[in-house]
């Protein structure tokens, strides 16, 4: 008997060094952006009608590029199958991920010792995050294999709506270490 009870929710990751130095480096090729365009100006002695361009141009680099650097993570889930797609300055959508829970082989807590070992002795060829931060509380390592023998380790946040879903459709995974 499946259920189909549909829900999704919403992760905003935590700001961490990777996410600054993006930030930093965008910044820092606005402003050689608009240098760049001064000293074309100057070459060729068209300065005048080239600062109009220059507030214009720059804007559309920023509309394109920023959002780029604030990502969340939307999960959906449906019928036993979550769906995680990026979200990229809340504009754009892109689906990254869909993982059927029946097909994990275990689900395990992030945070303890006994799952770290057993990630280490899995020896993952394929490891993704999609987590607020690796500290949460309900961060979860998804442990399966792929037809092709790719081994993978998918981290997730896990909220009650999620682990309710875990446990009805794949309670022996949730069970295996220990």
């Amino acid at each position: 008997m499946d259920n189909f009870e549909a829900y999704e929710y919403v992760i905003k990751p935590k700001s961490n060094p990777k996410t600054k130095l993006i930030k930093v480096l965008l910044v820092a090729l606005y402003i050689f952006f608009v240098f760049l365009w001064l000293v074309f100006a100057v070459v060729t002695r068209i300065g005048v009608p080239l600062l109009a361009l220059i507030p214009v141009t720059t804007w559309m680099l920023v509309f394109a590029t920023w959002r780029y650097s604030n990502v969340e993570y939307e999960y959906s889930v449906a019928s036993g199958v979550i769906t995680v797609a990026k979200i990229y300055g809340s504009r754009s959508r892109k689906k990254v991920l869909e993982l059927d829970i029946r097909f994990a082989e275990n689900i395990l807590p992030l945070g303890e010792k006994a799952t770290e070992r057993f990630i280490d002795d899995f020896d993952p060829q394929l490891e993704l995050s999609y987590l607020s931060s690796r500290e949460s509380e309900n961060a979860y390592a998804f442990v399966y294999t792929e037809e092709d023998g790719t081994r993978c380790v998918i981290c997730l946040e896990v909220l009650p709506m999620l682990m309710k879903s875990c446990k009805m459709y794949n309670s022996a995974a949730m069970k295996k270490l220990g």
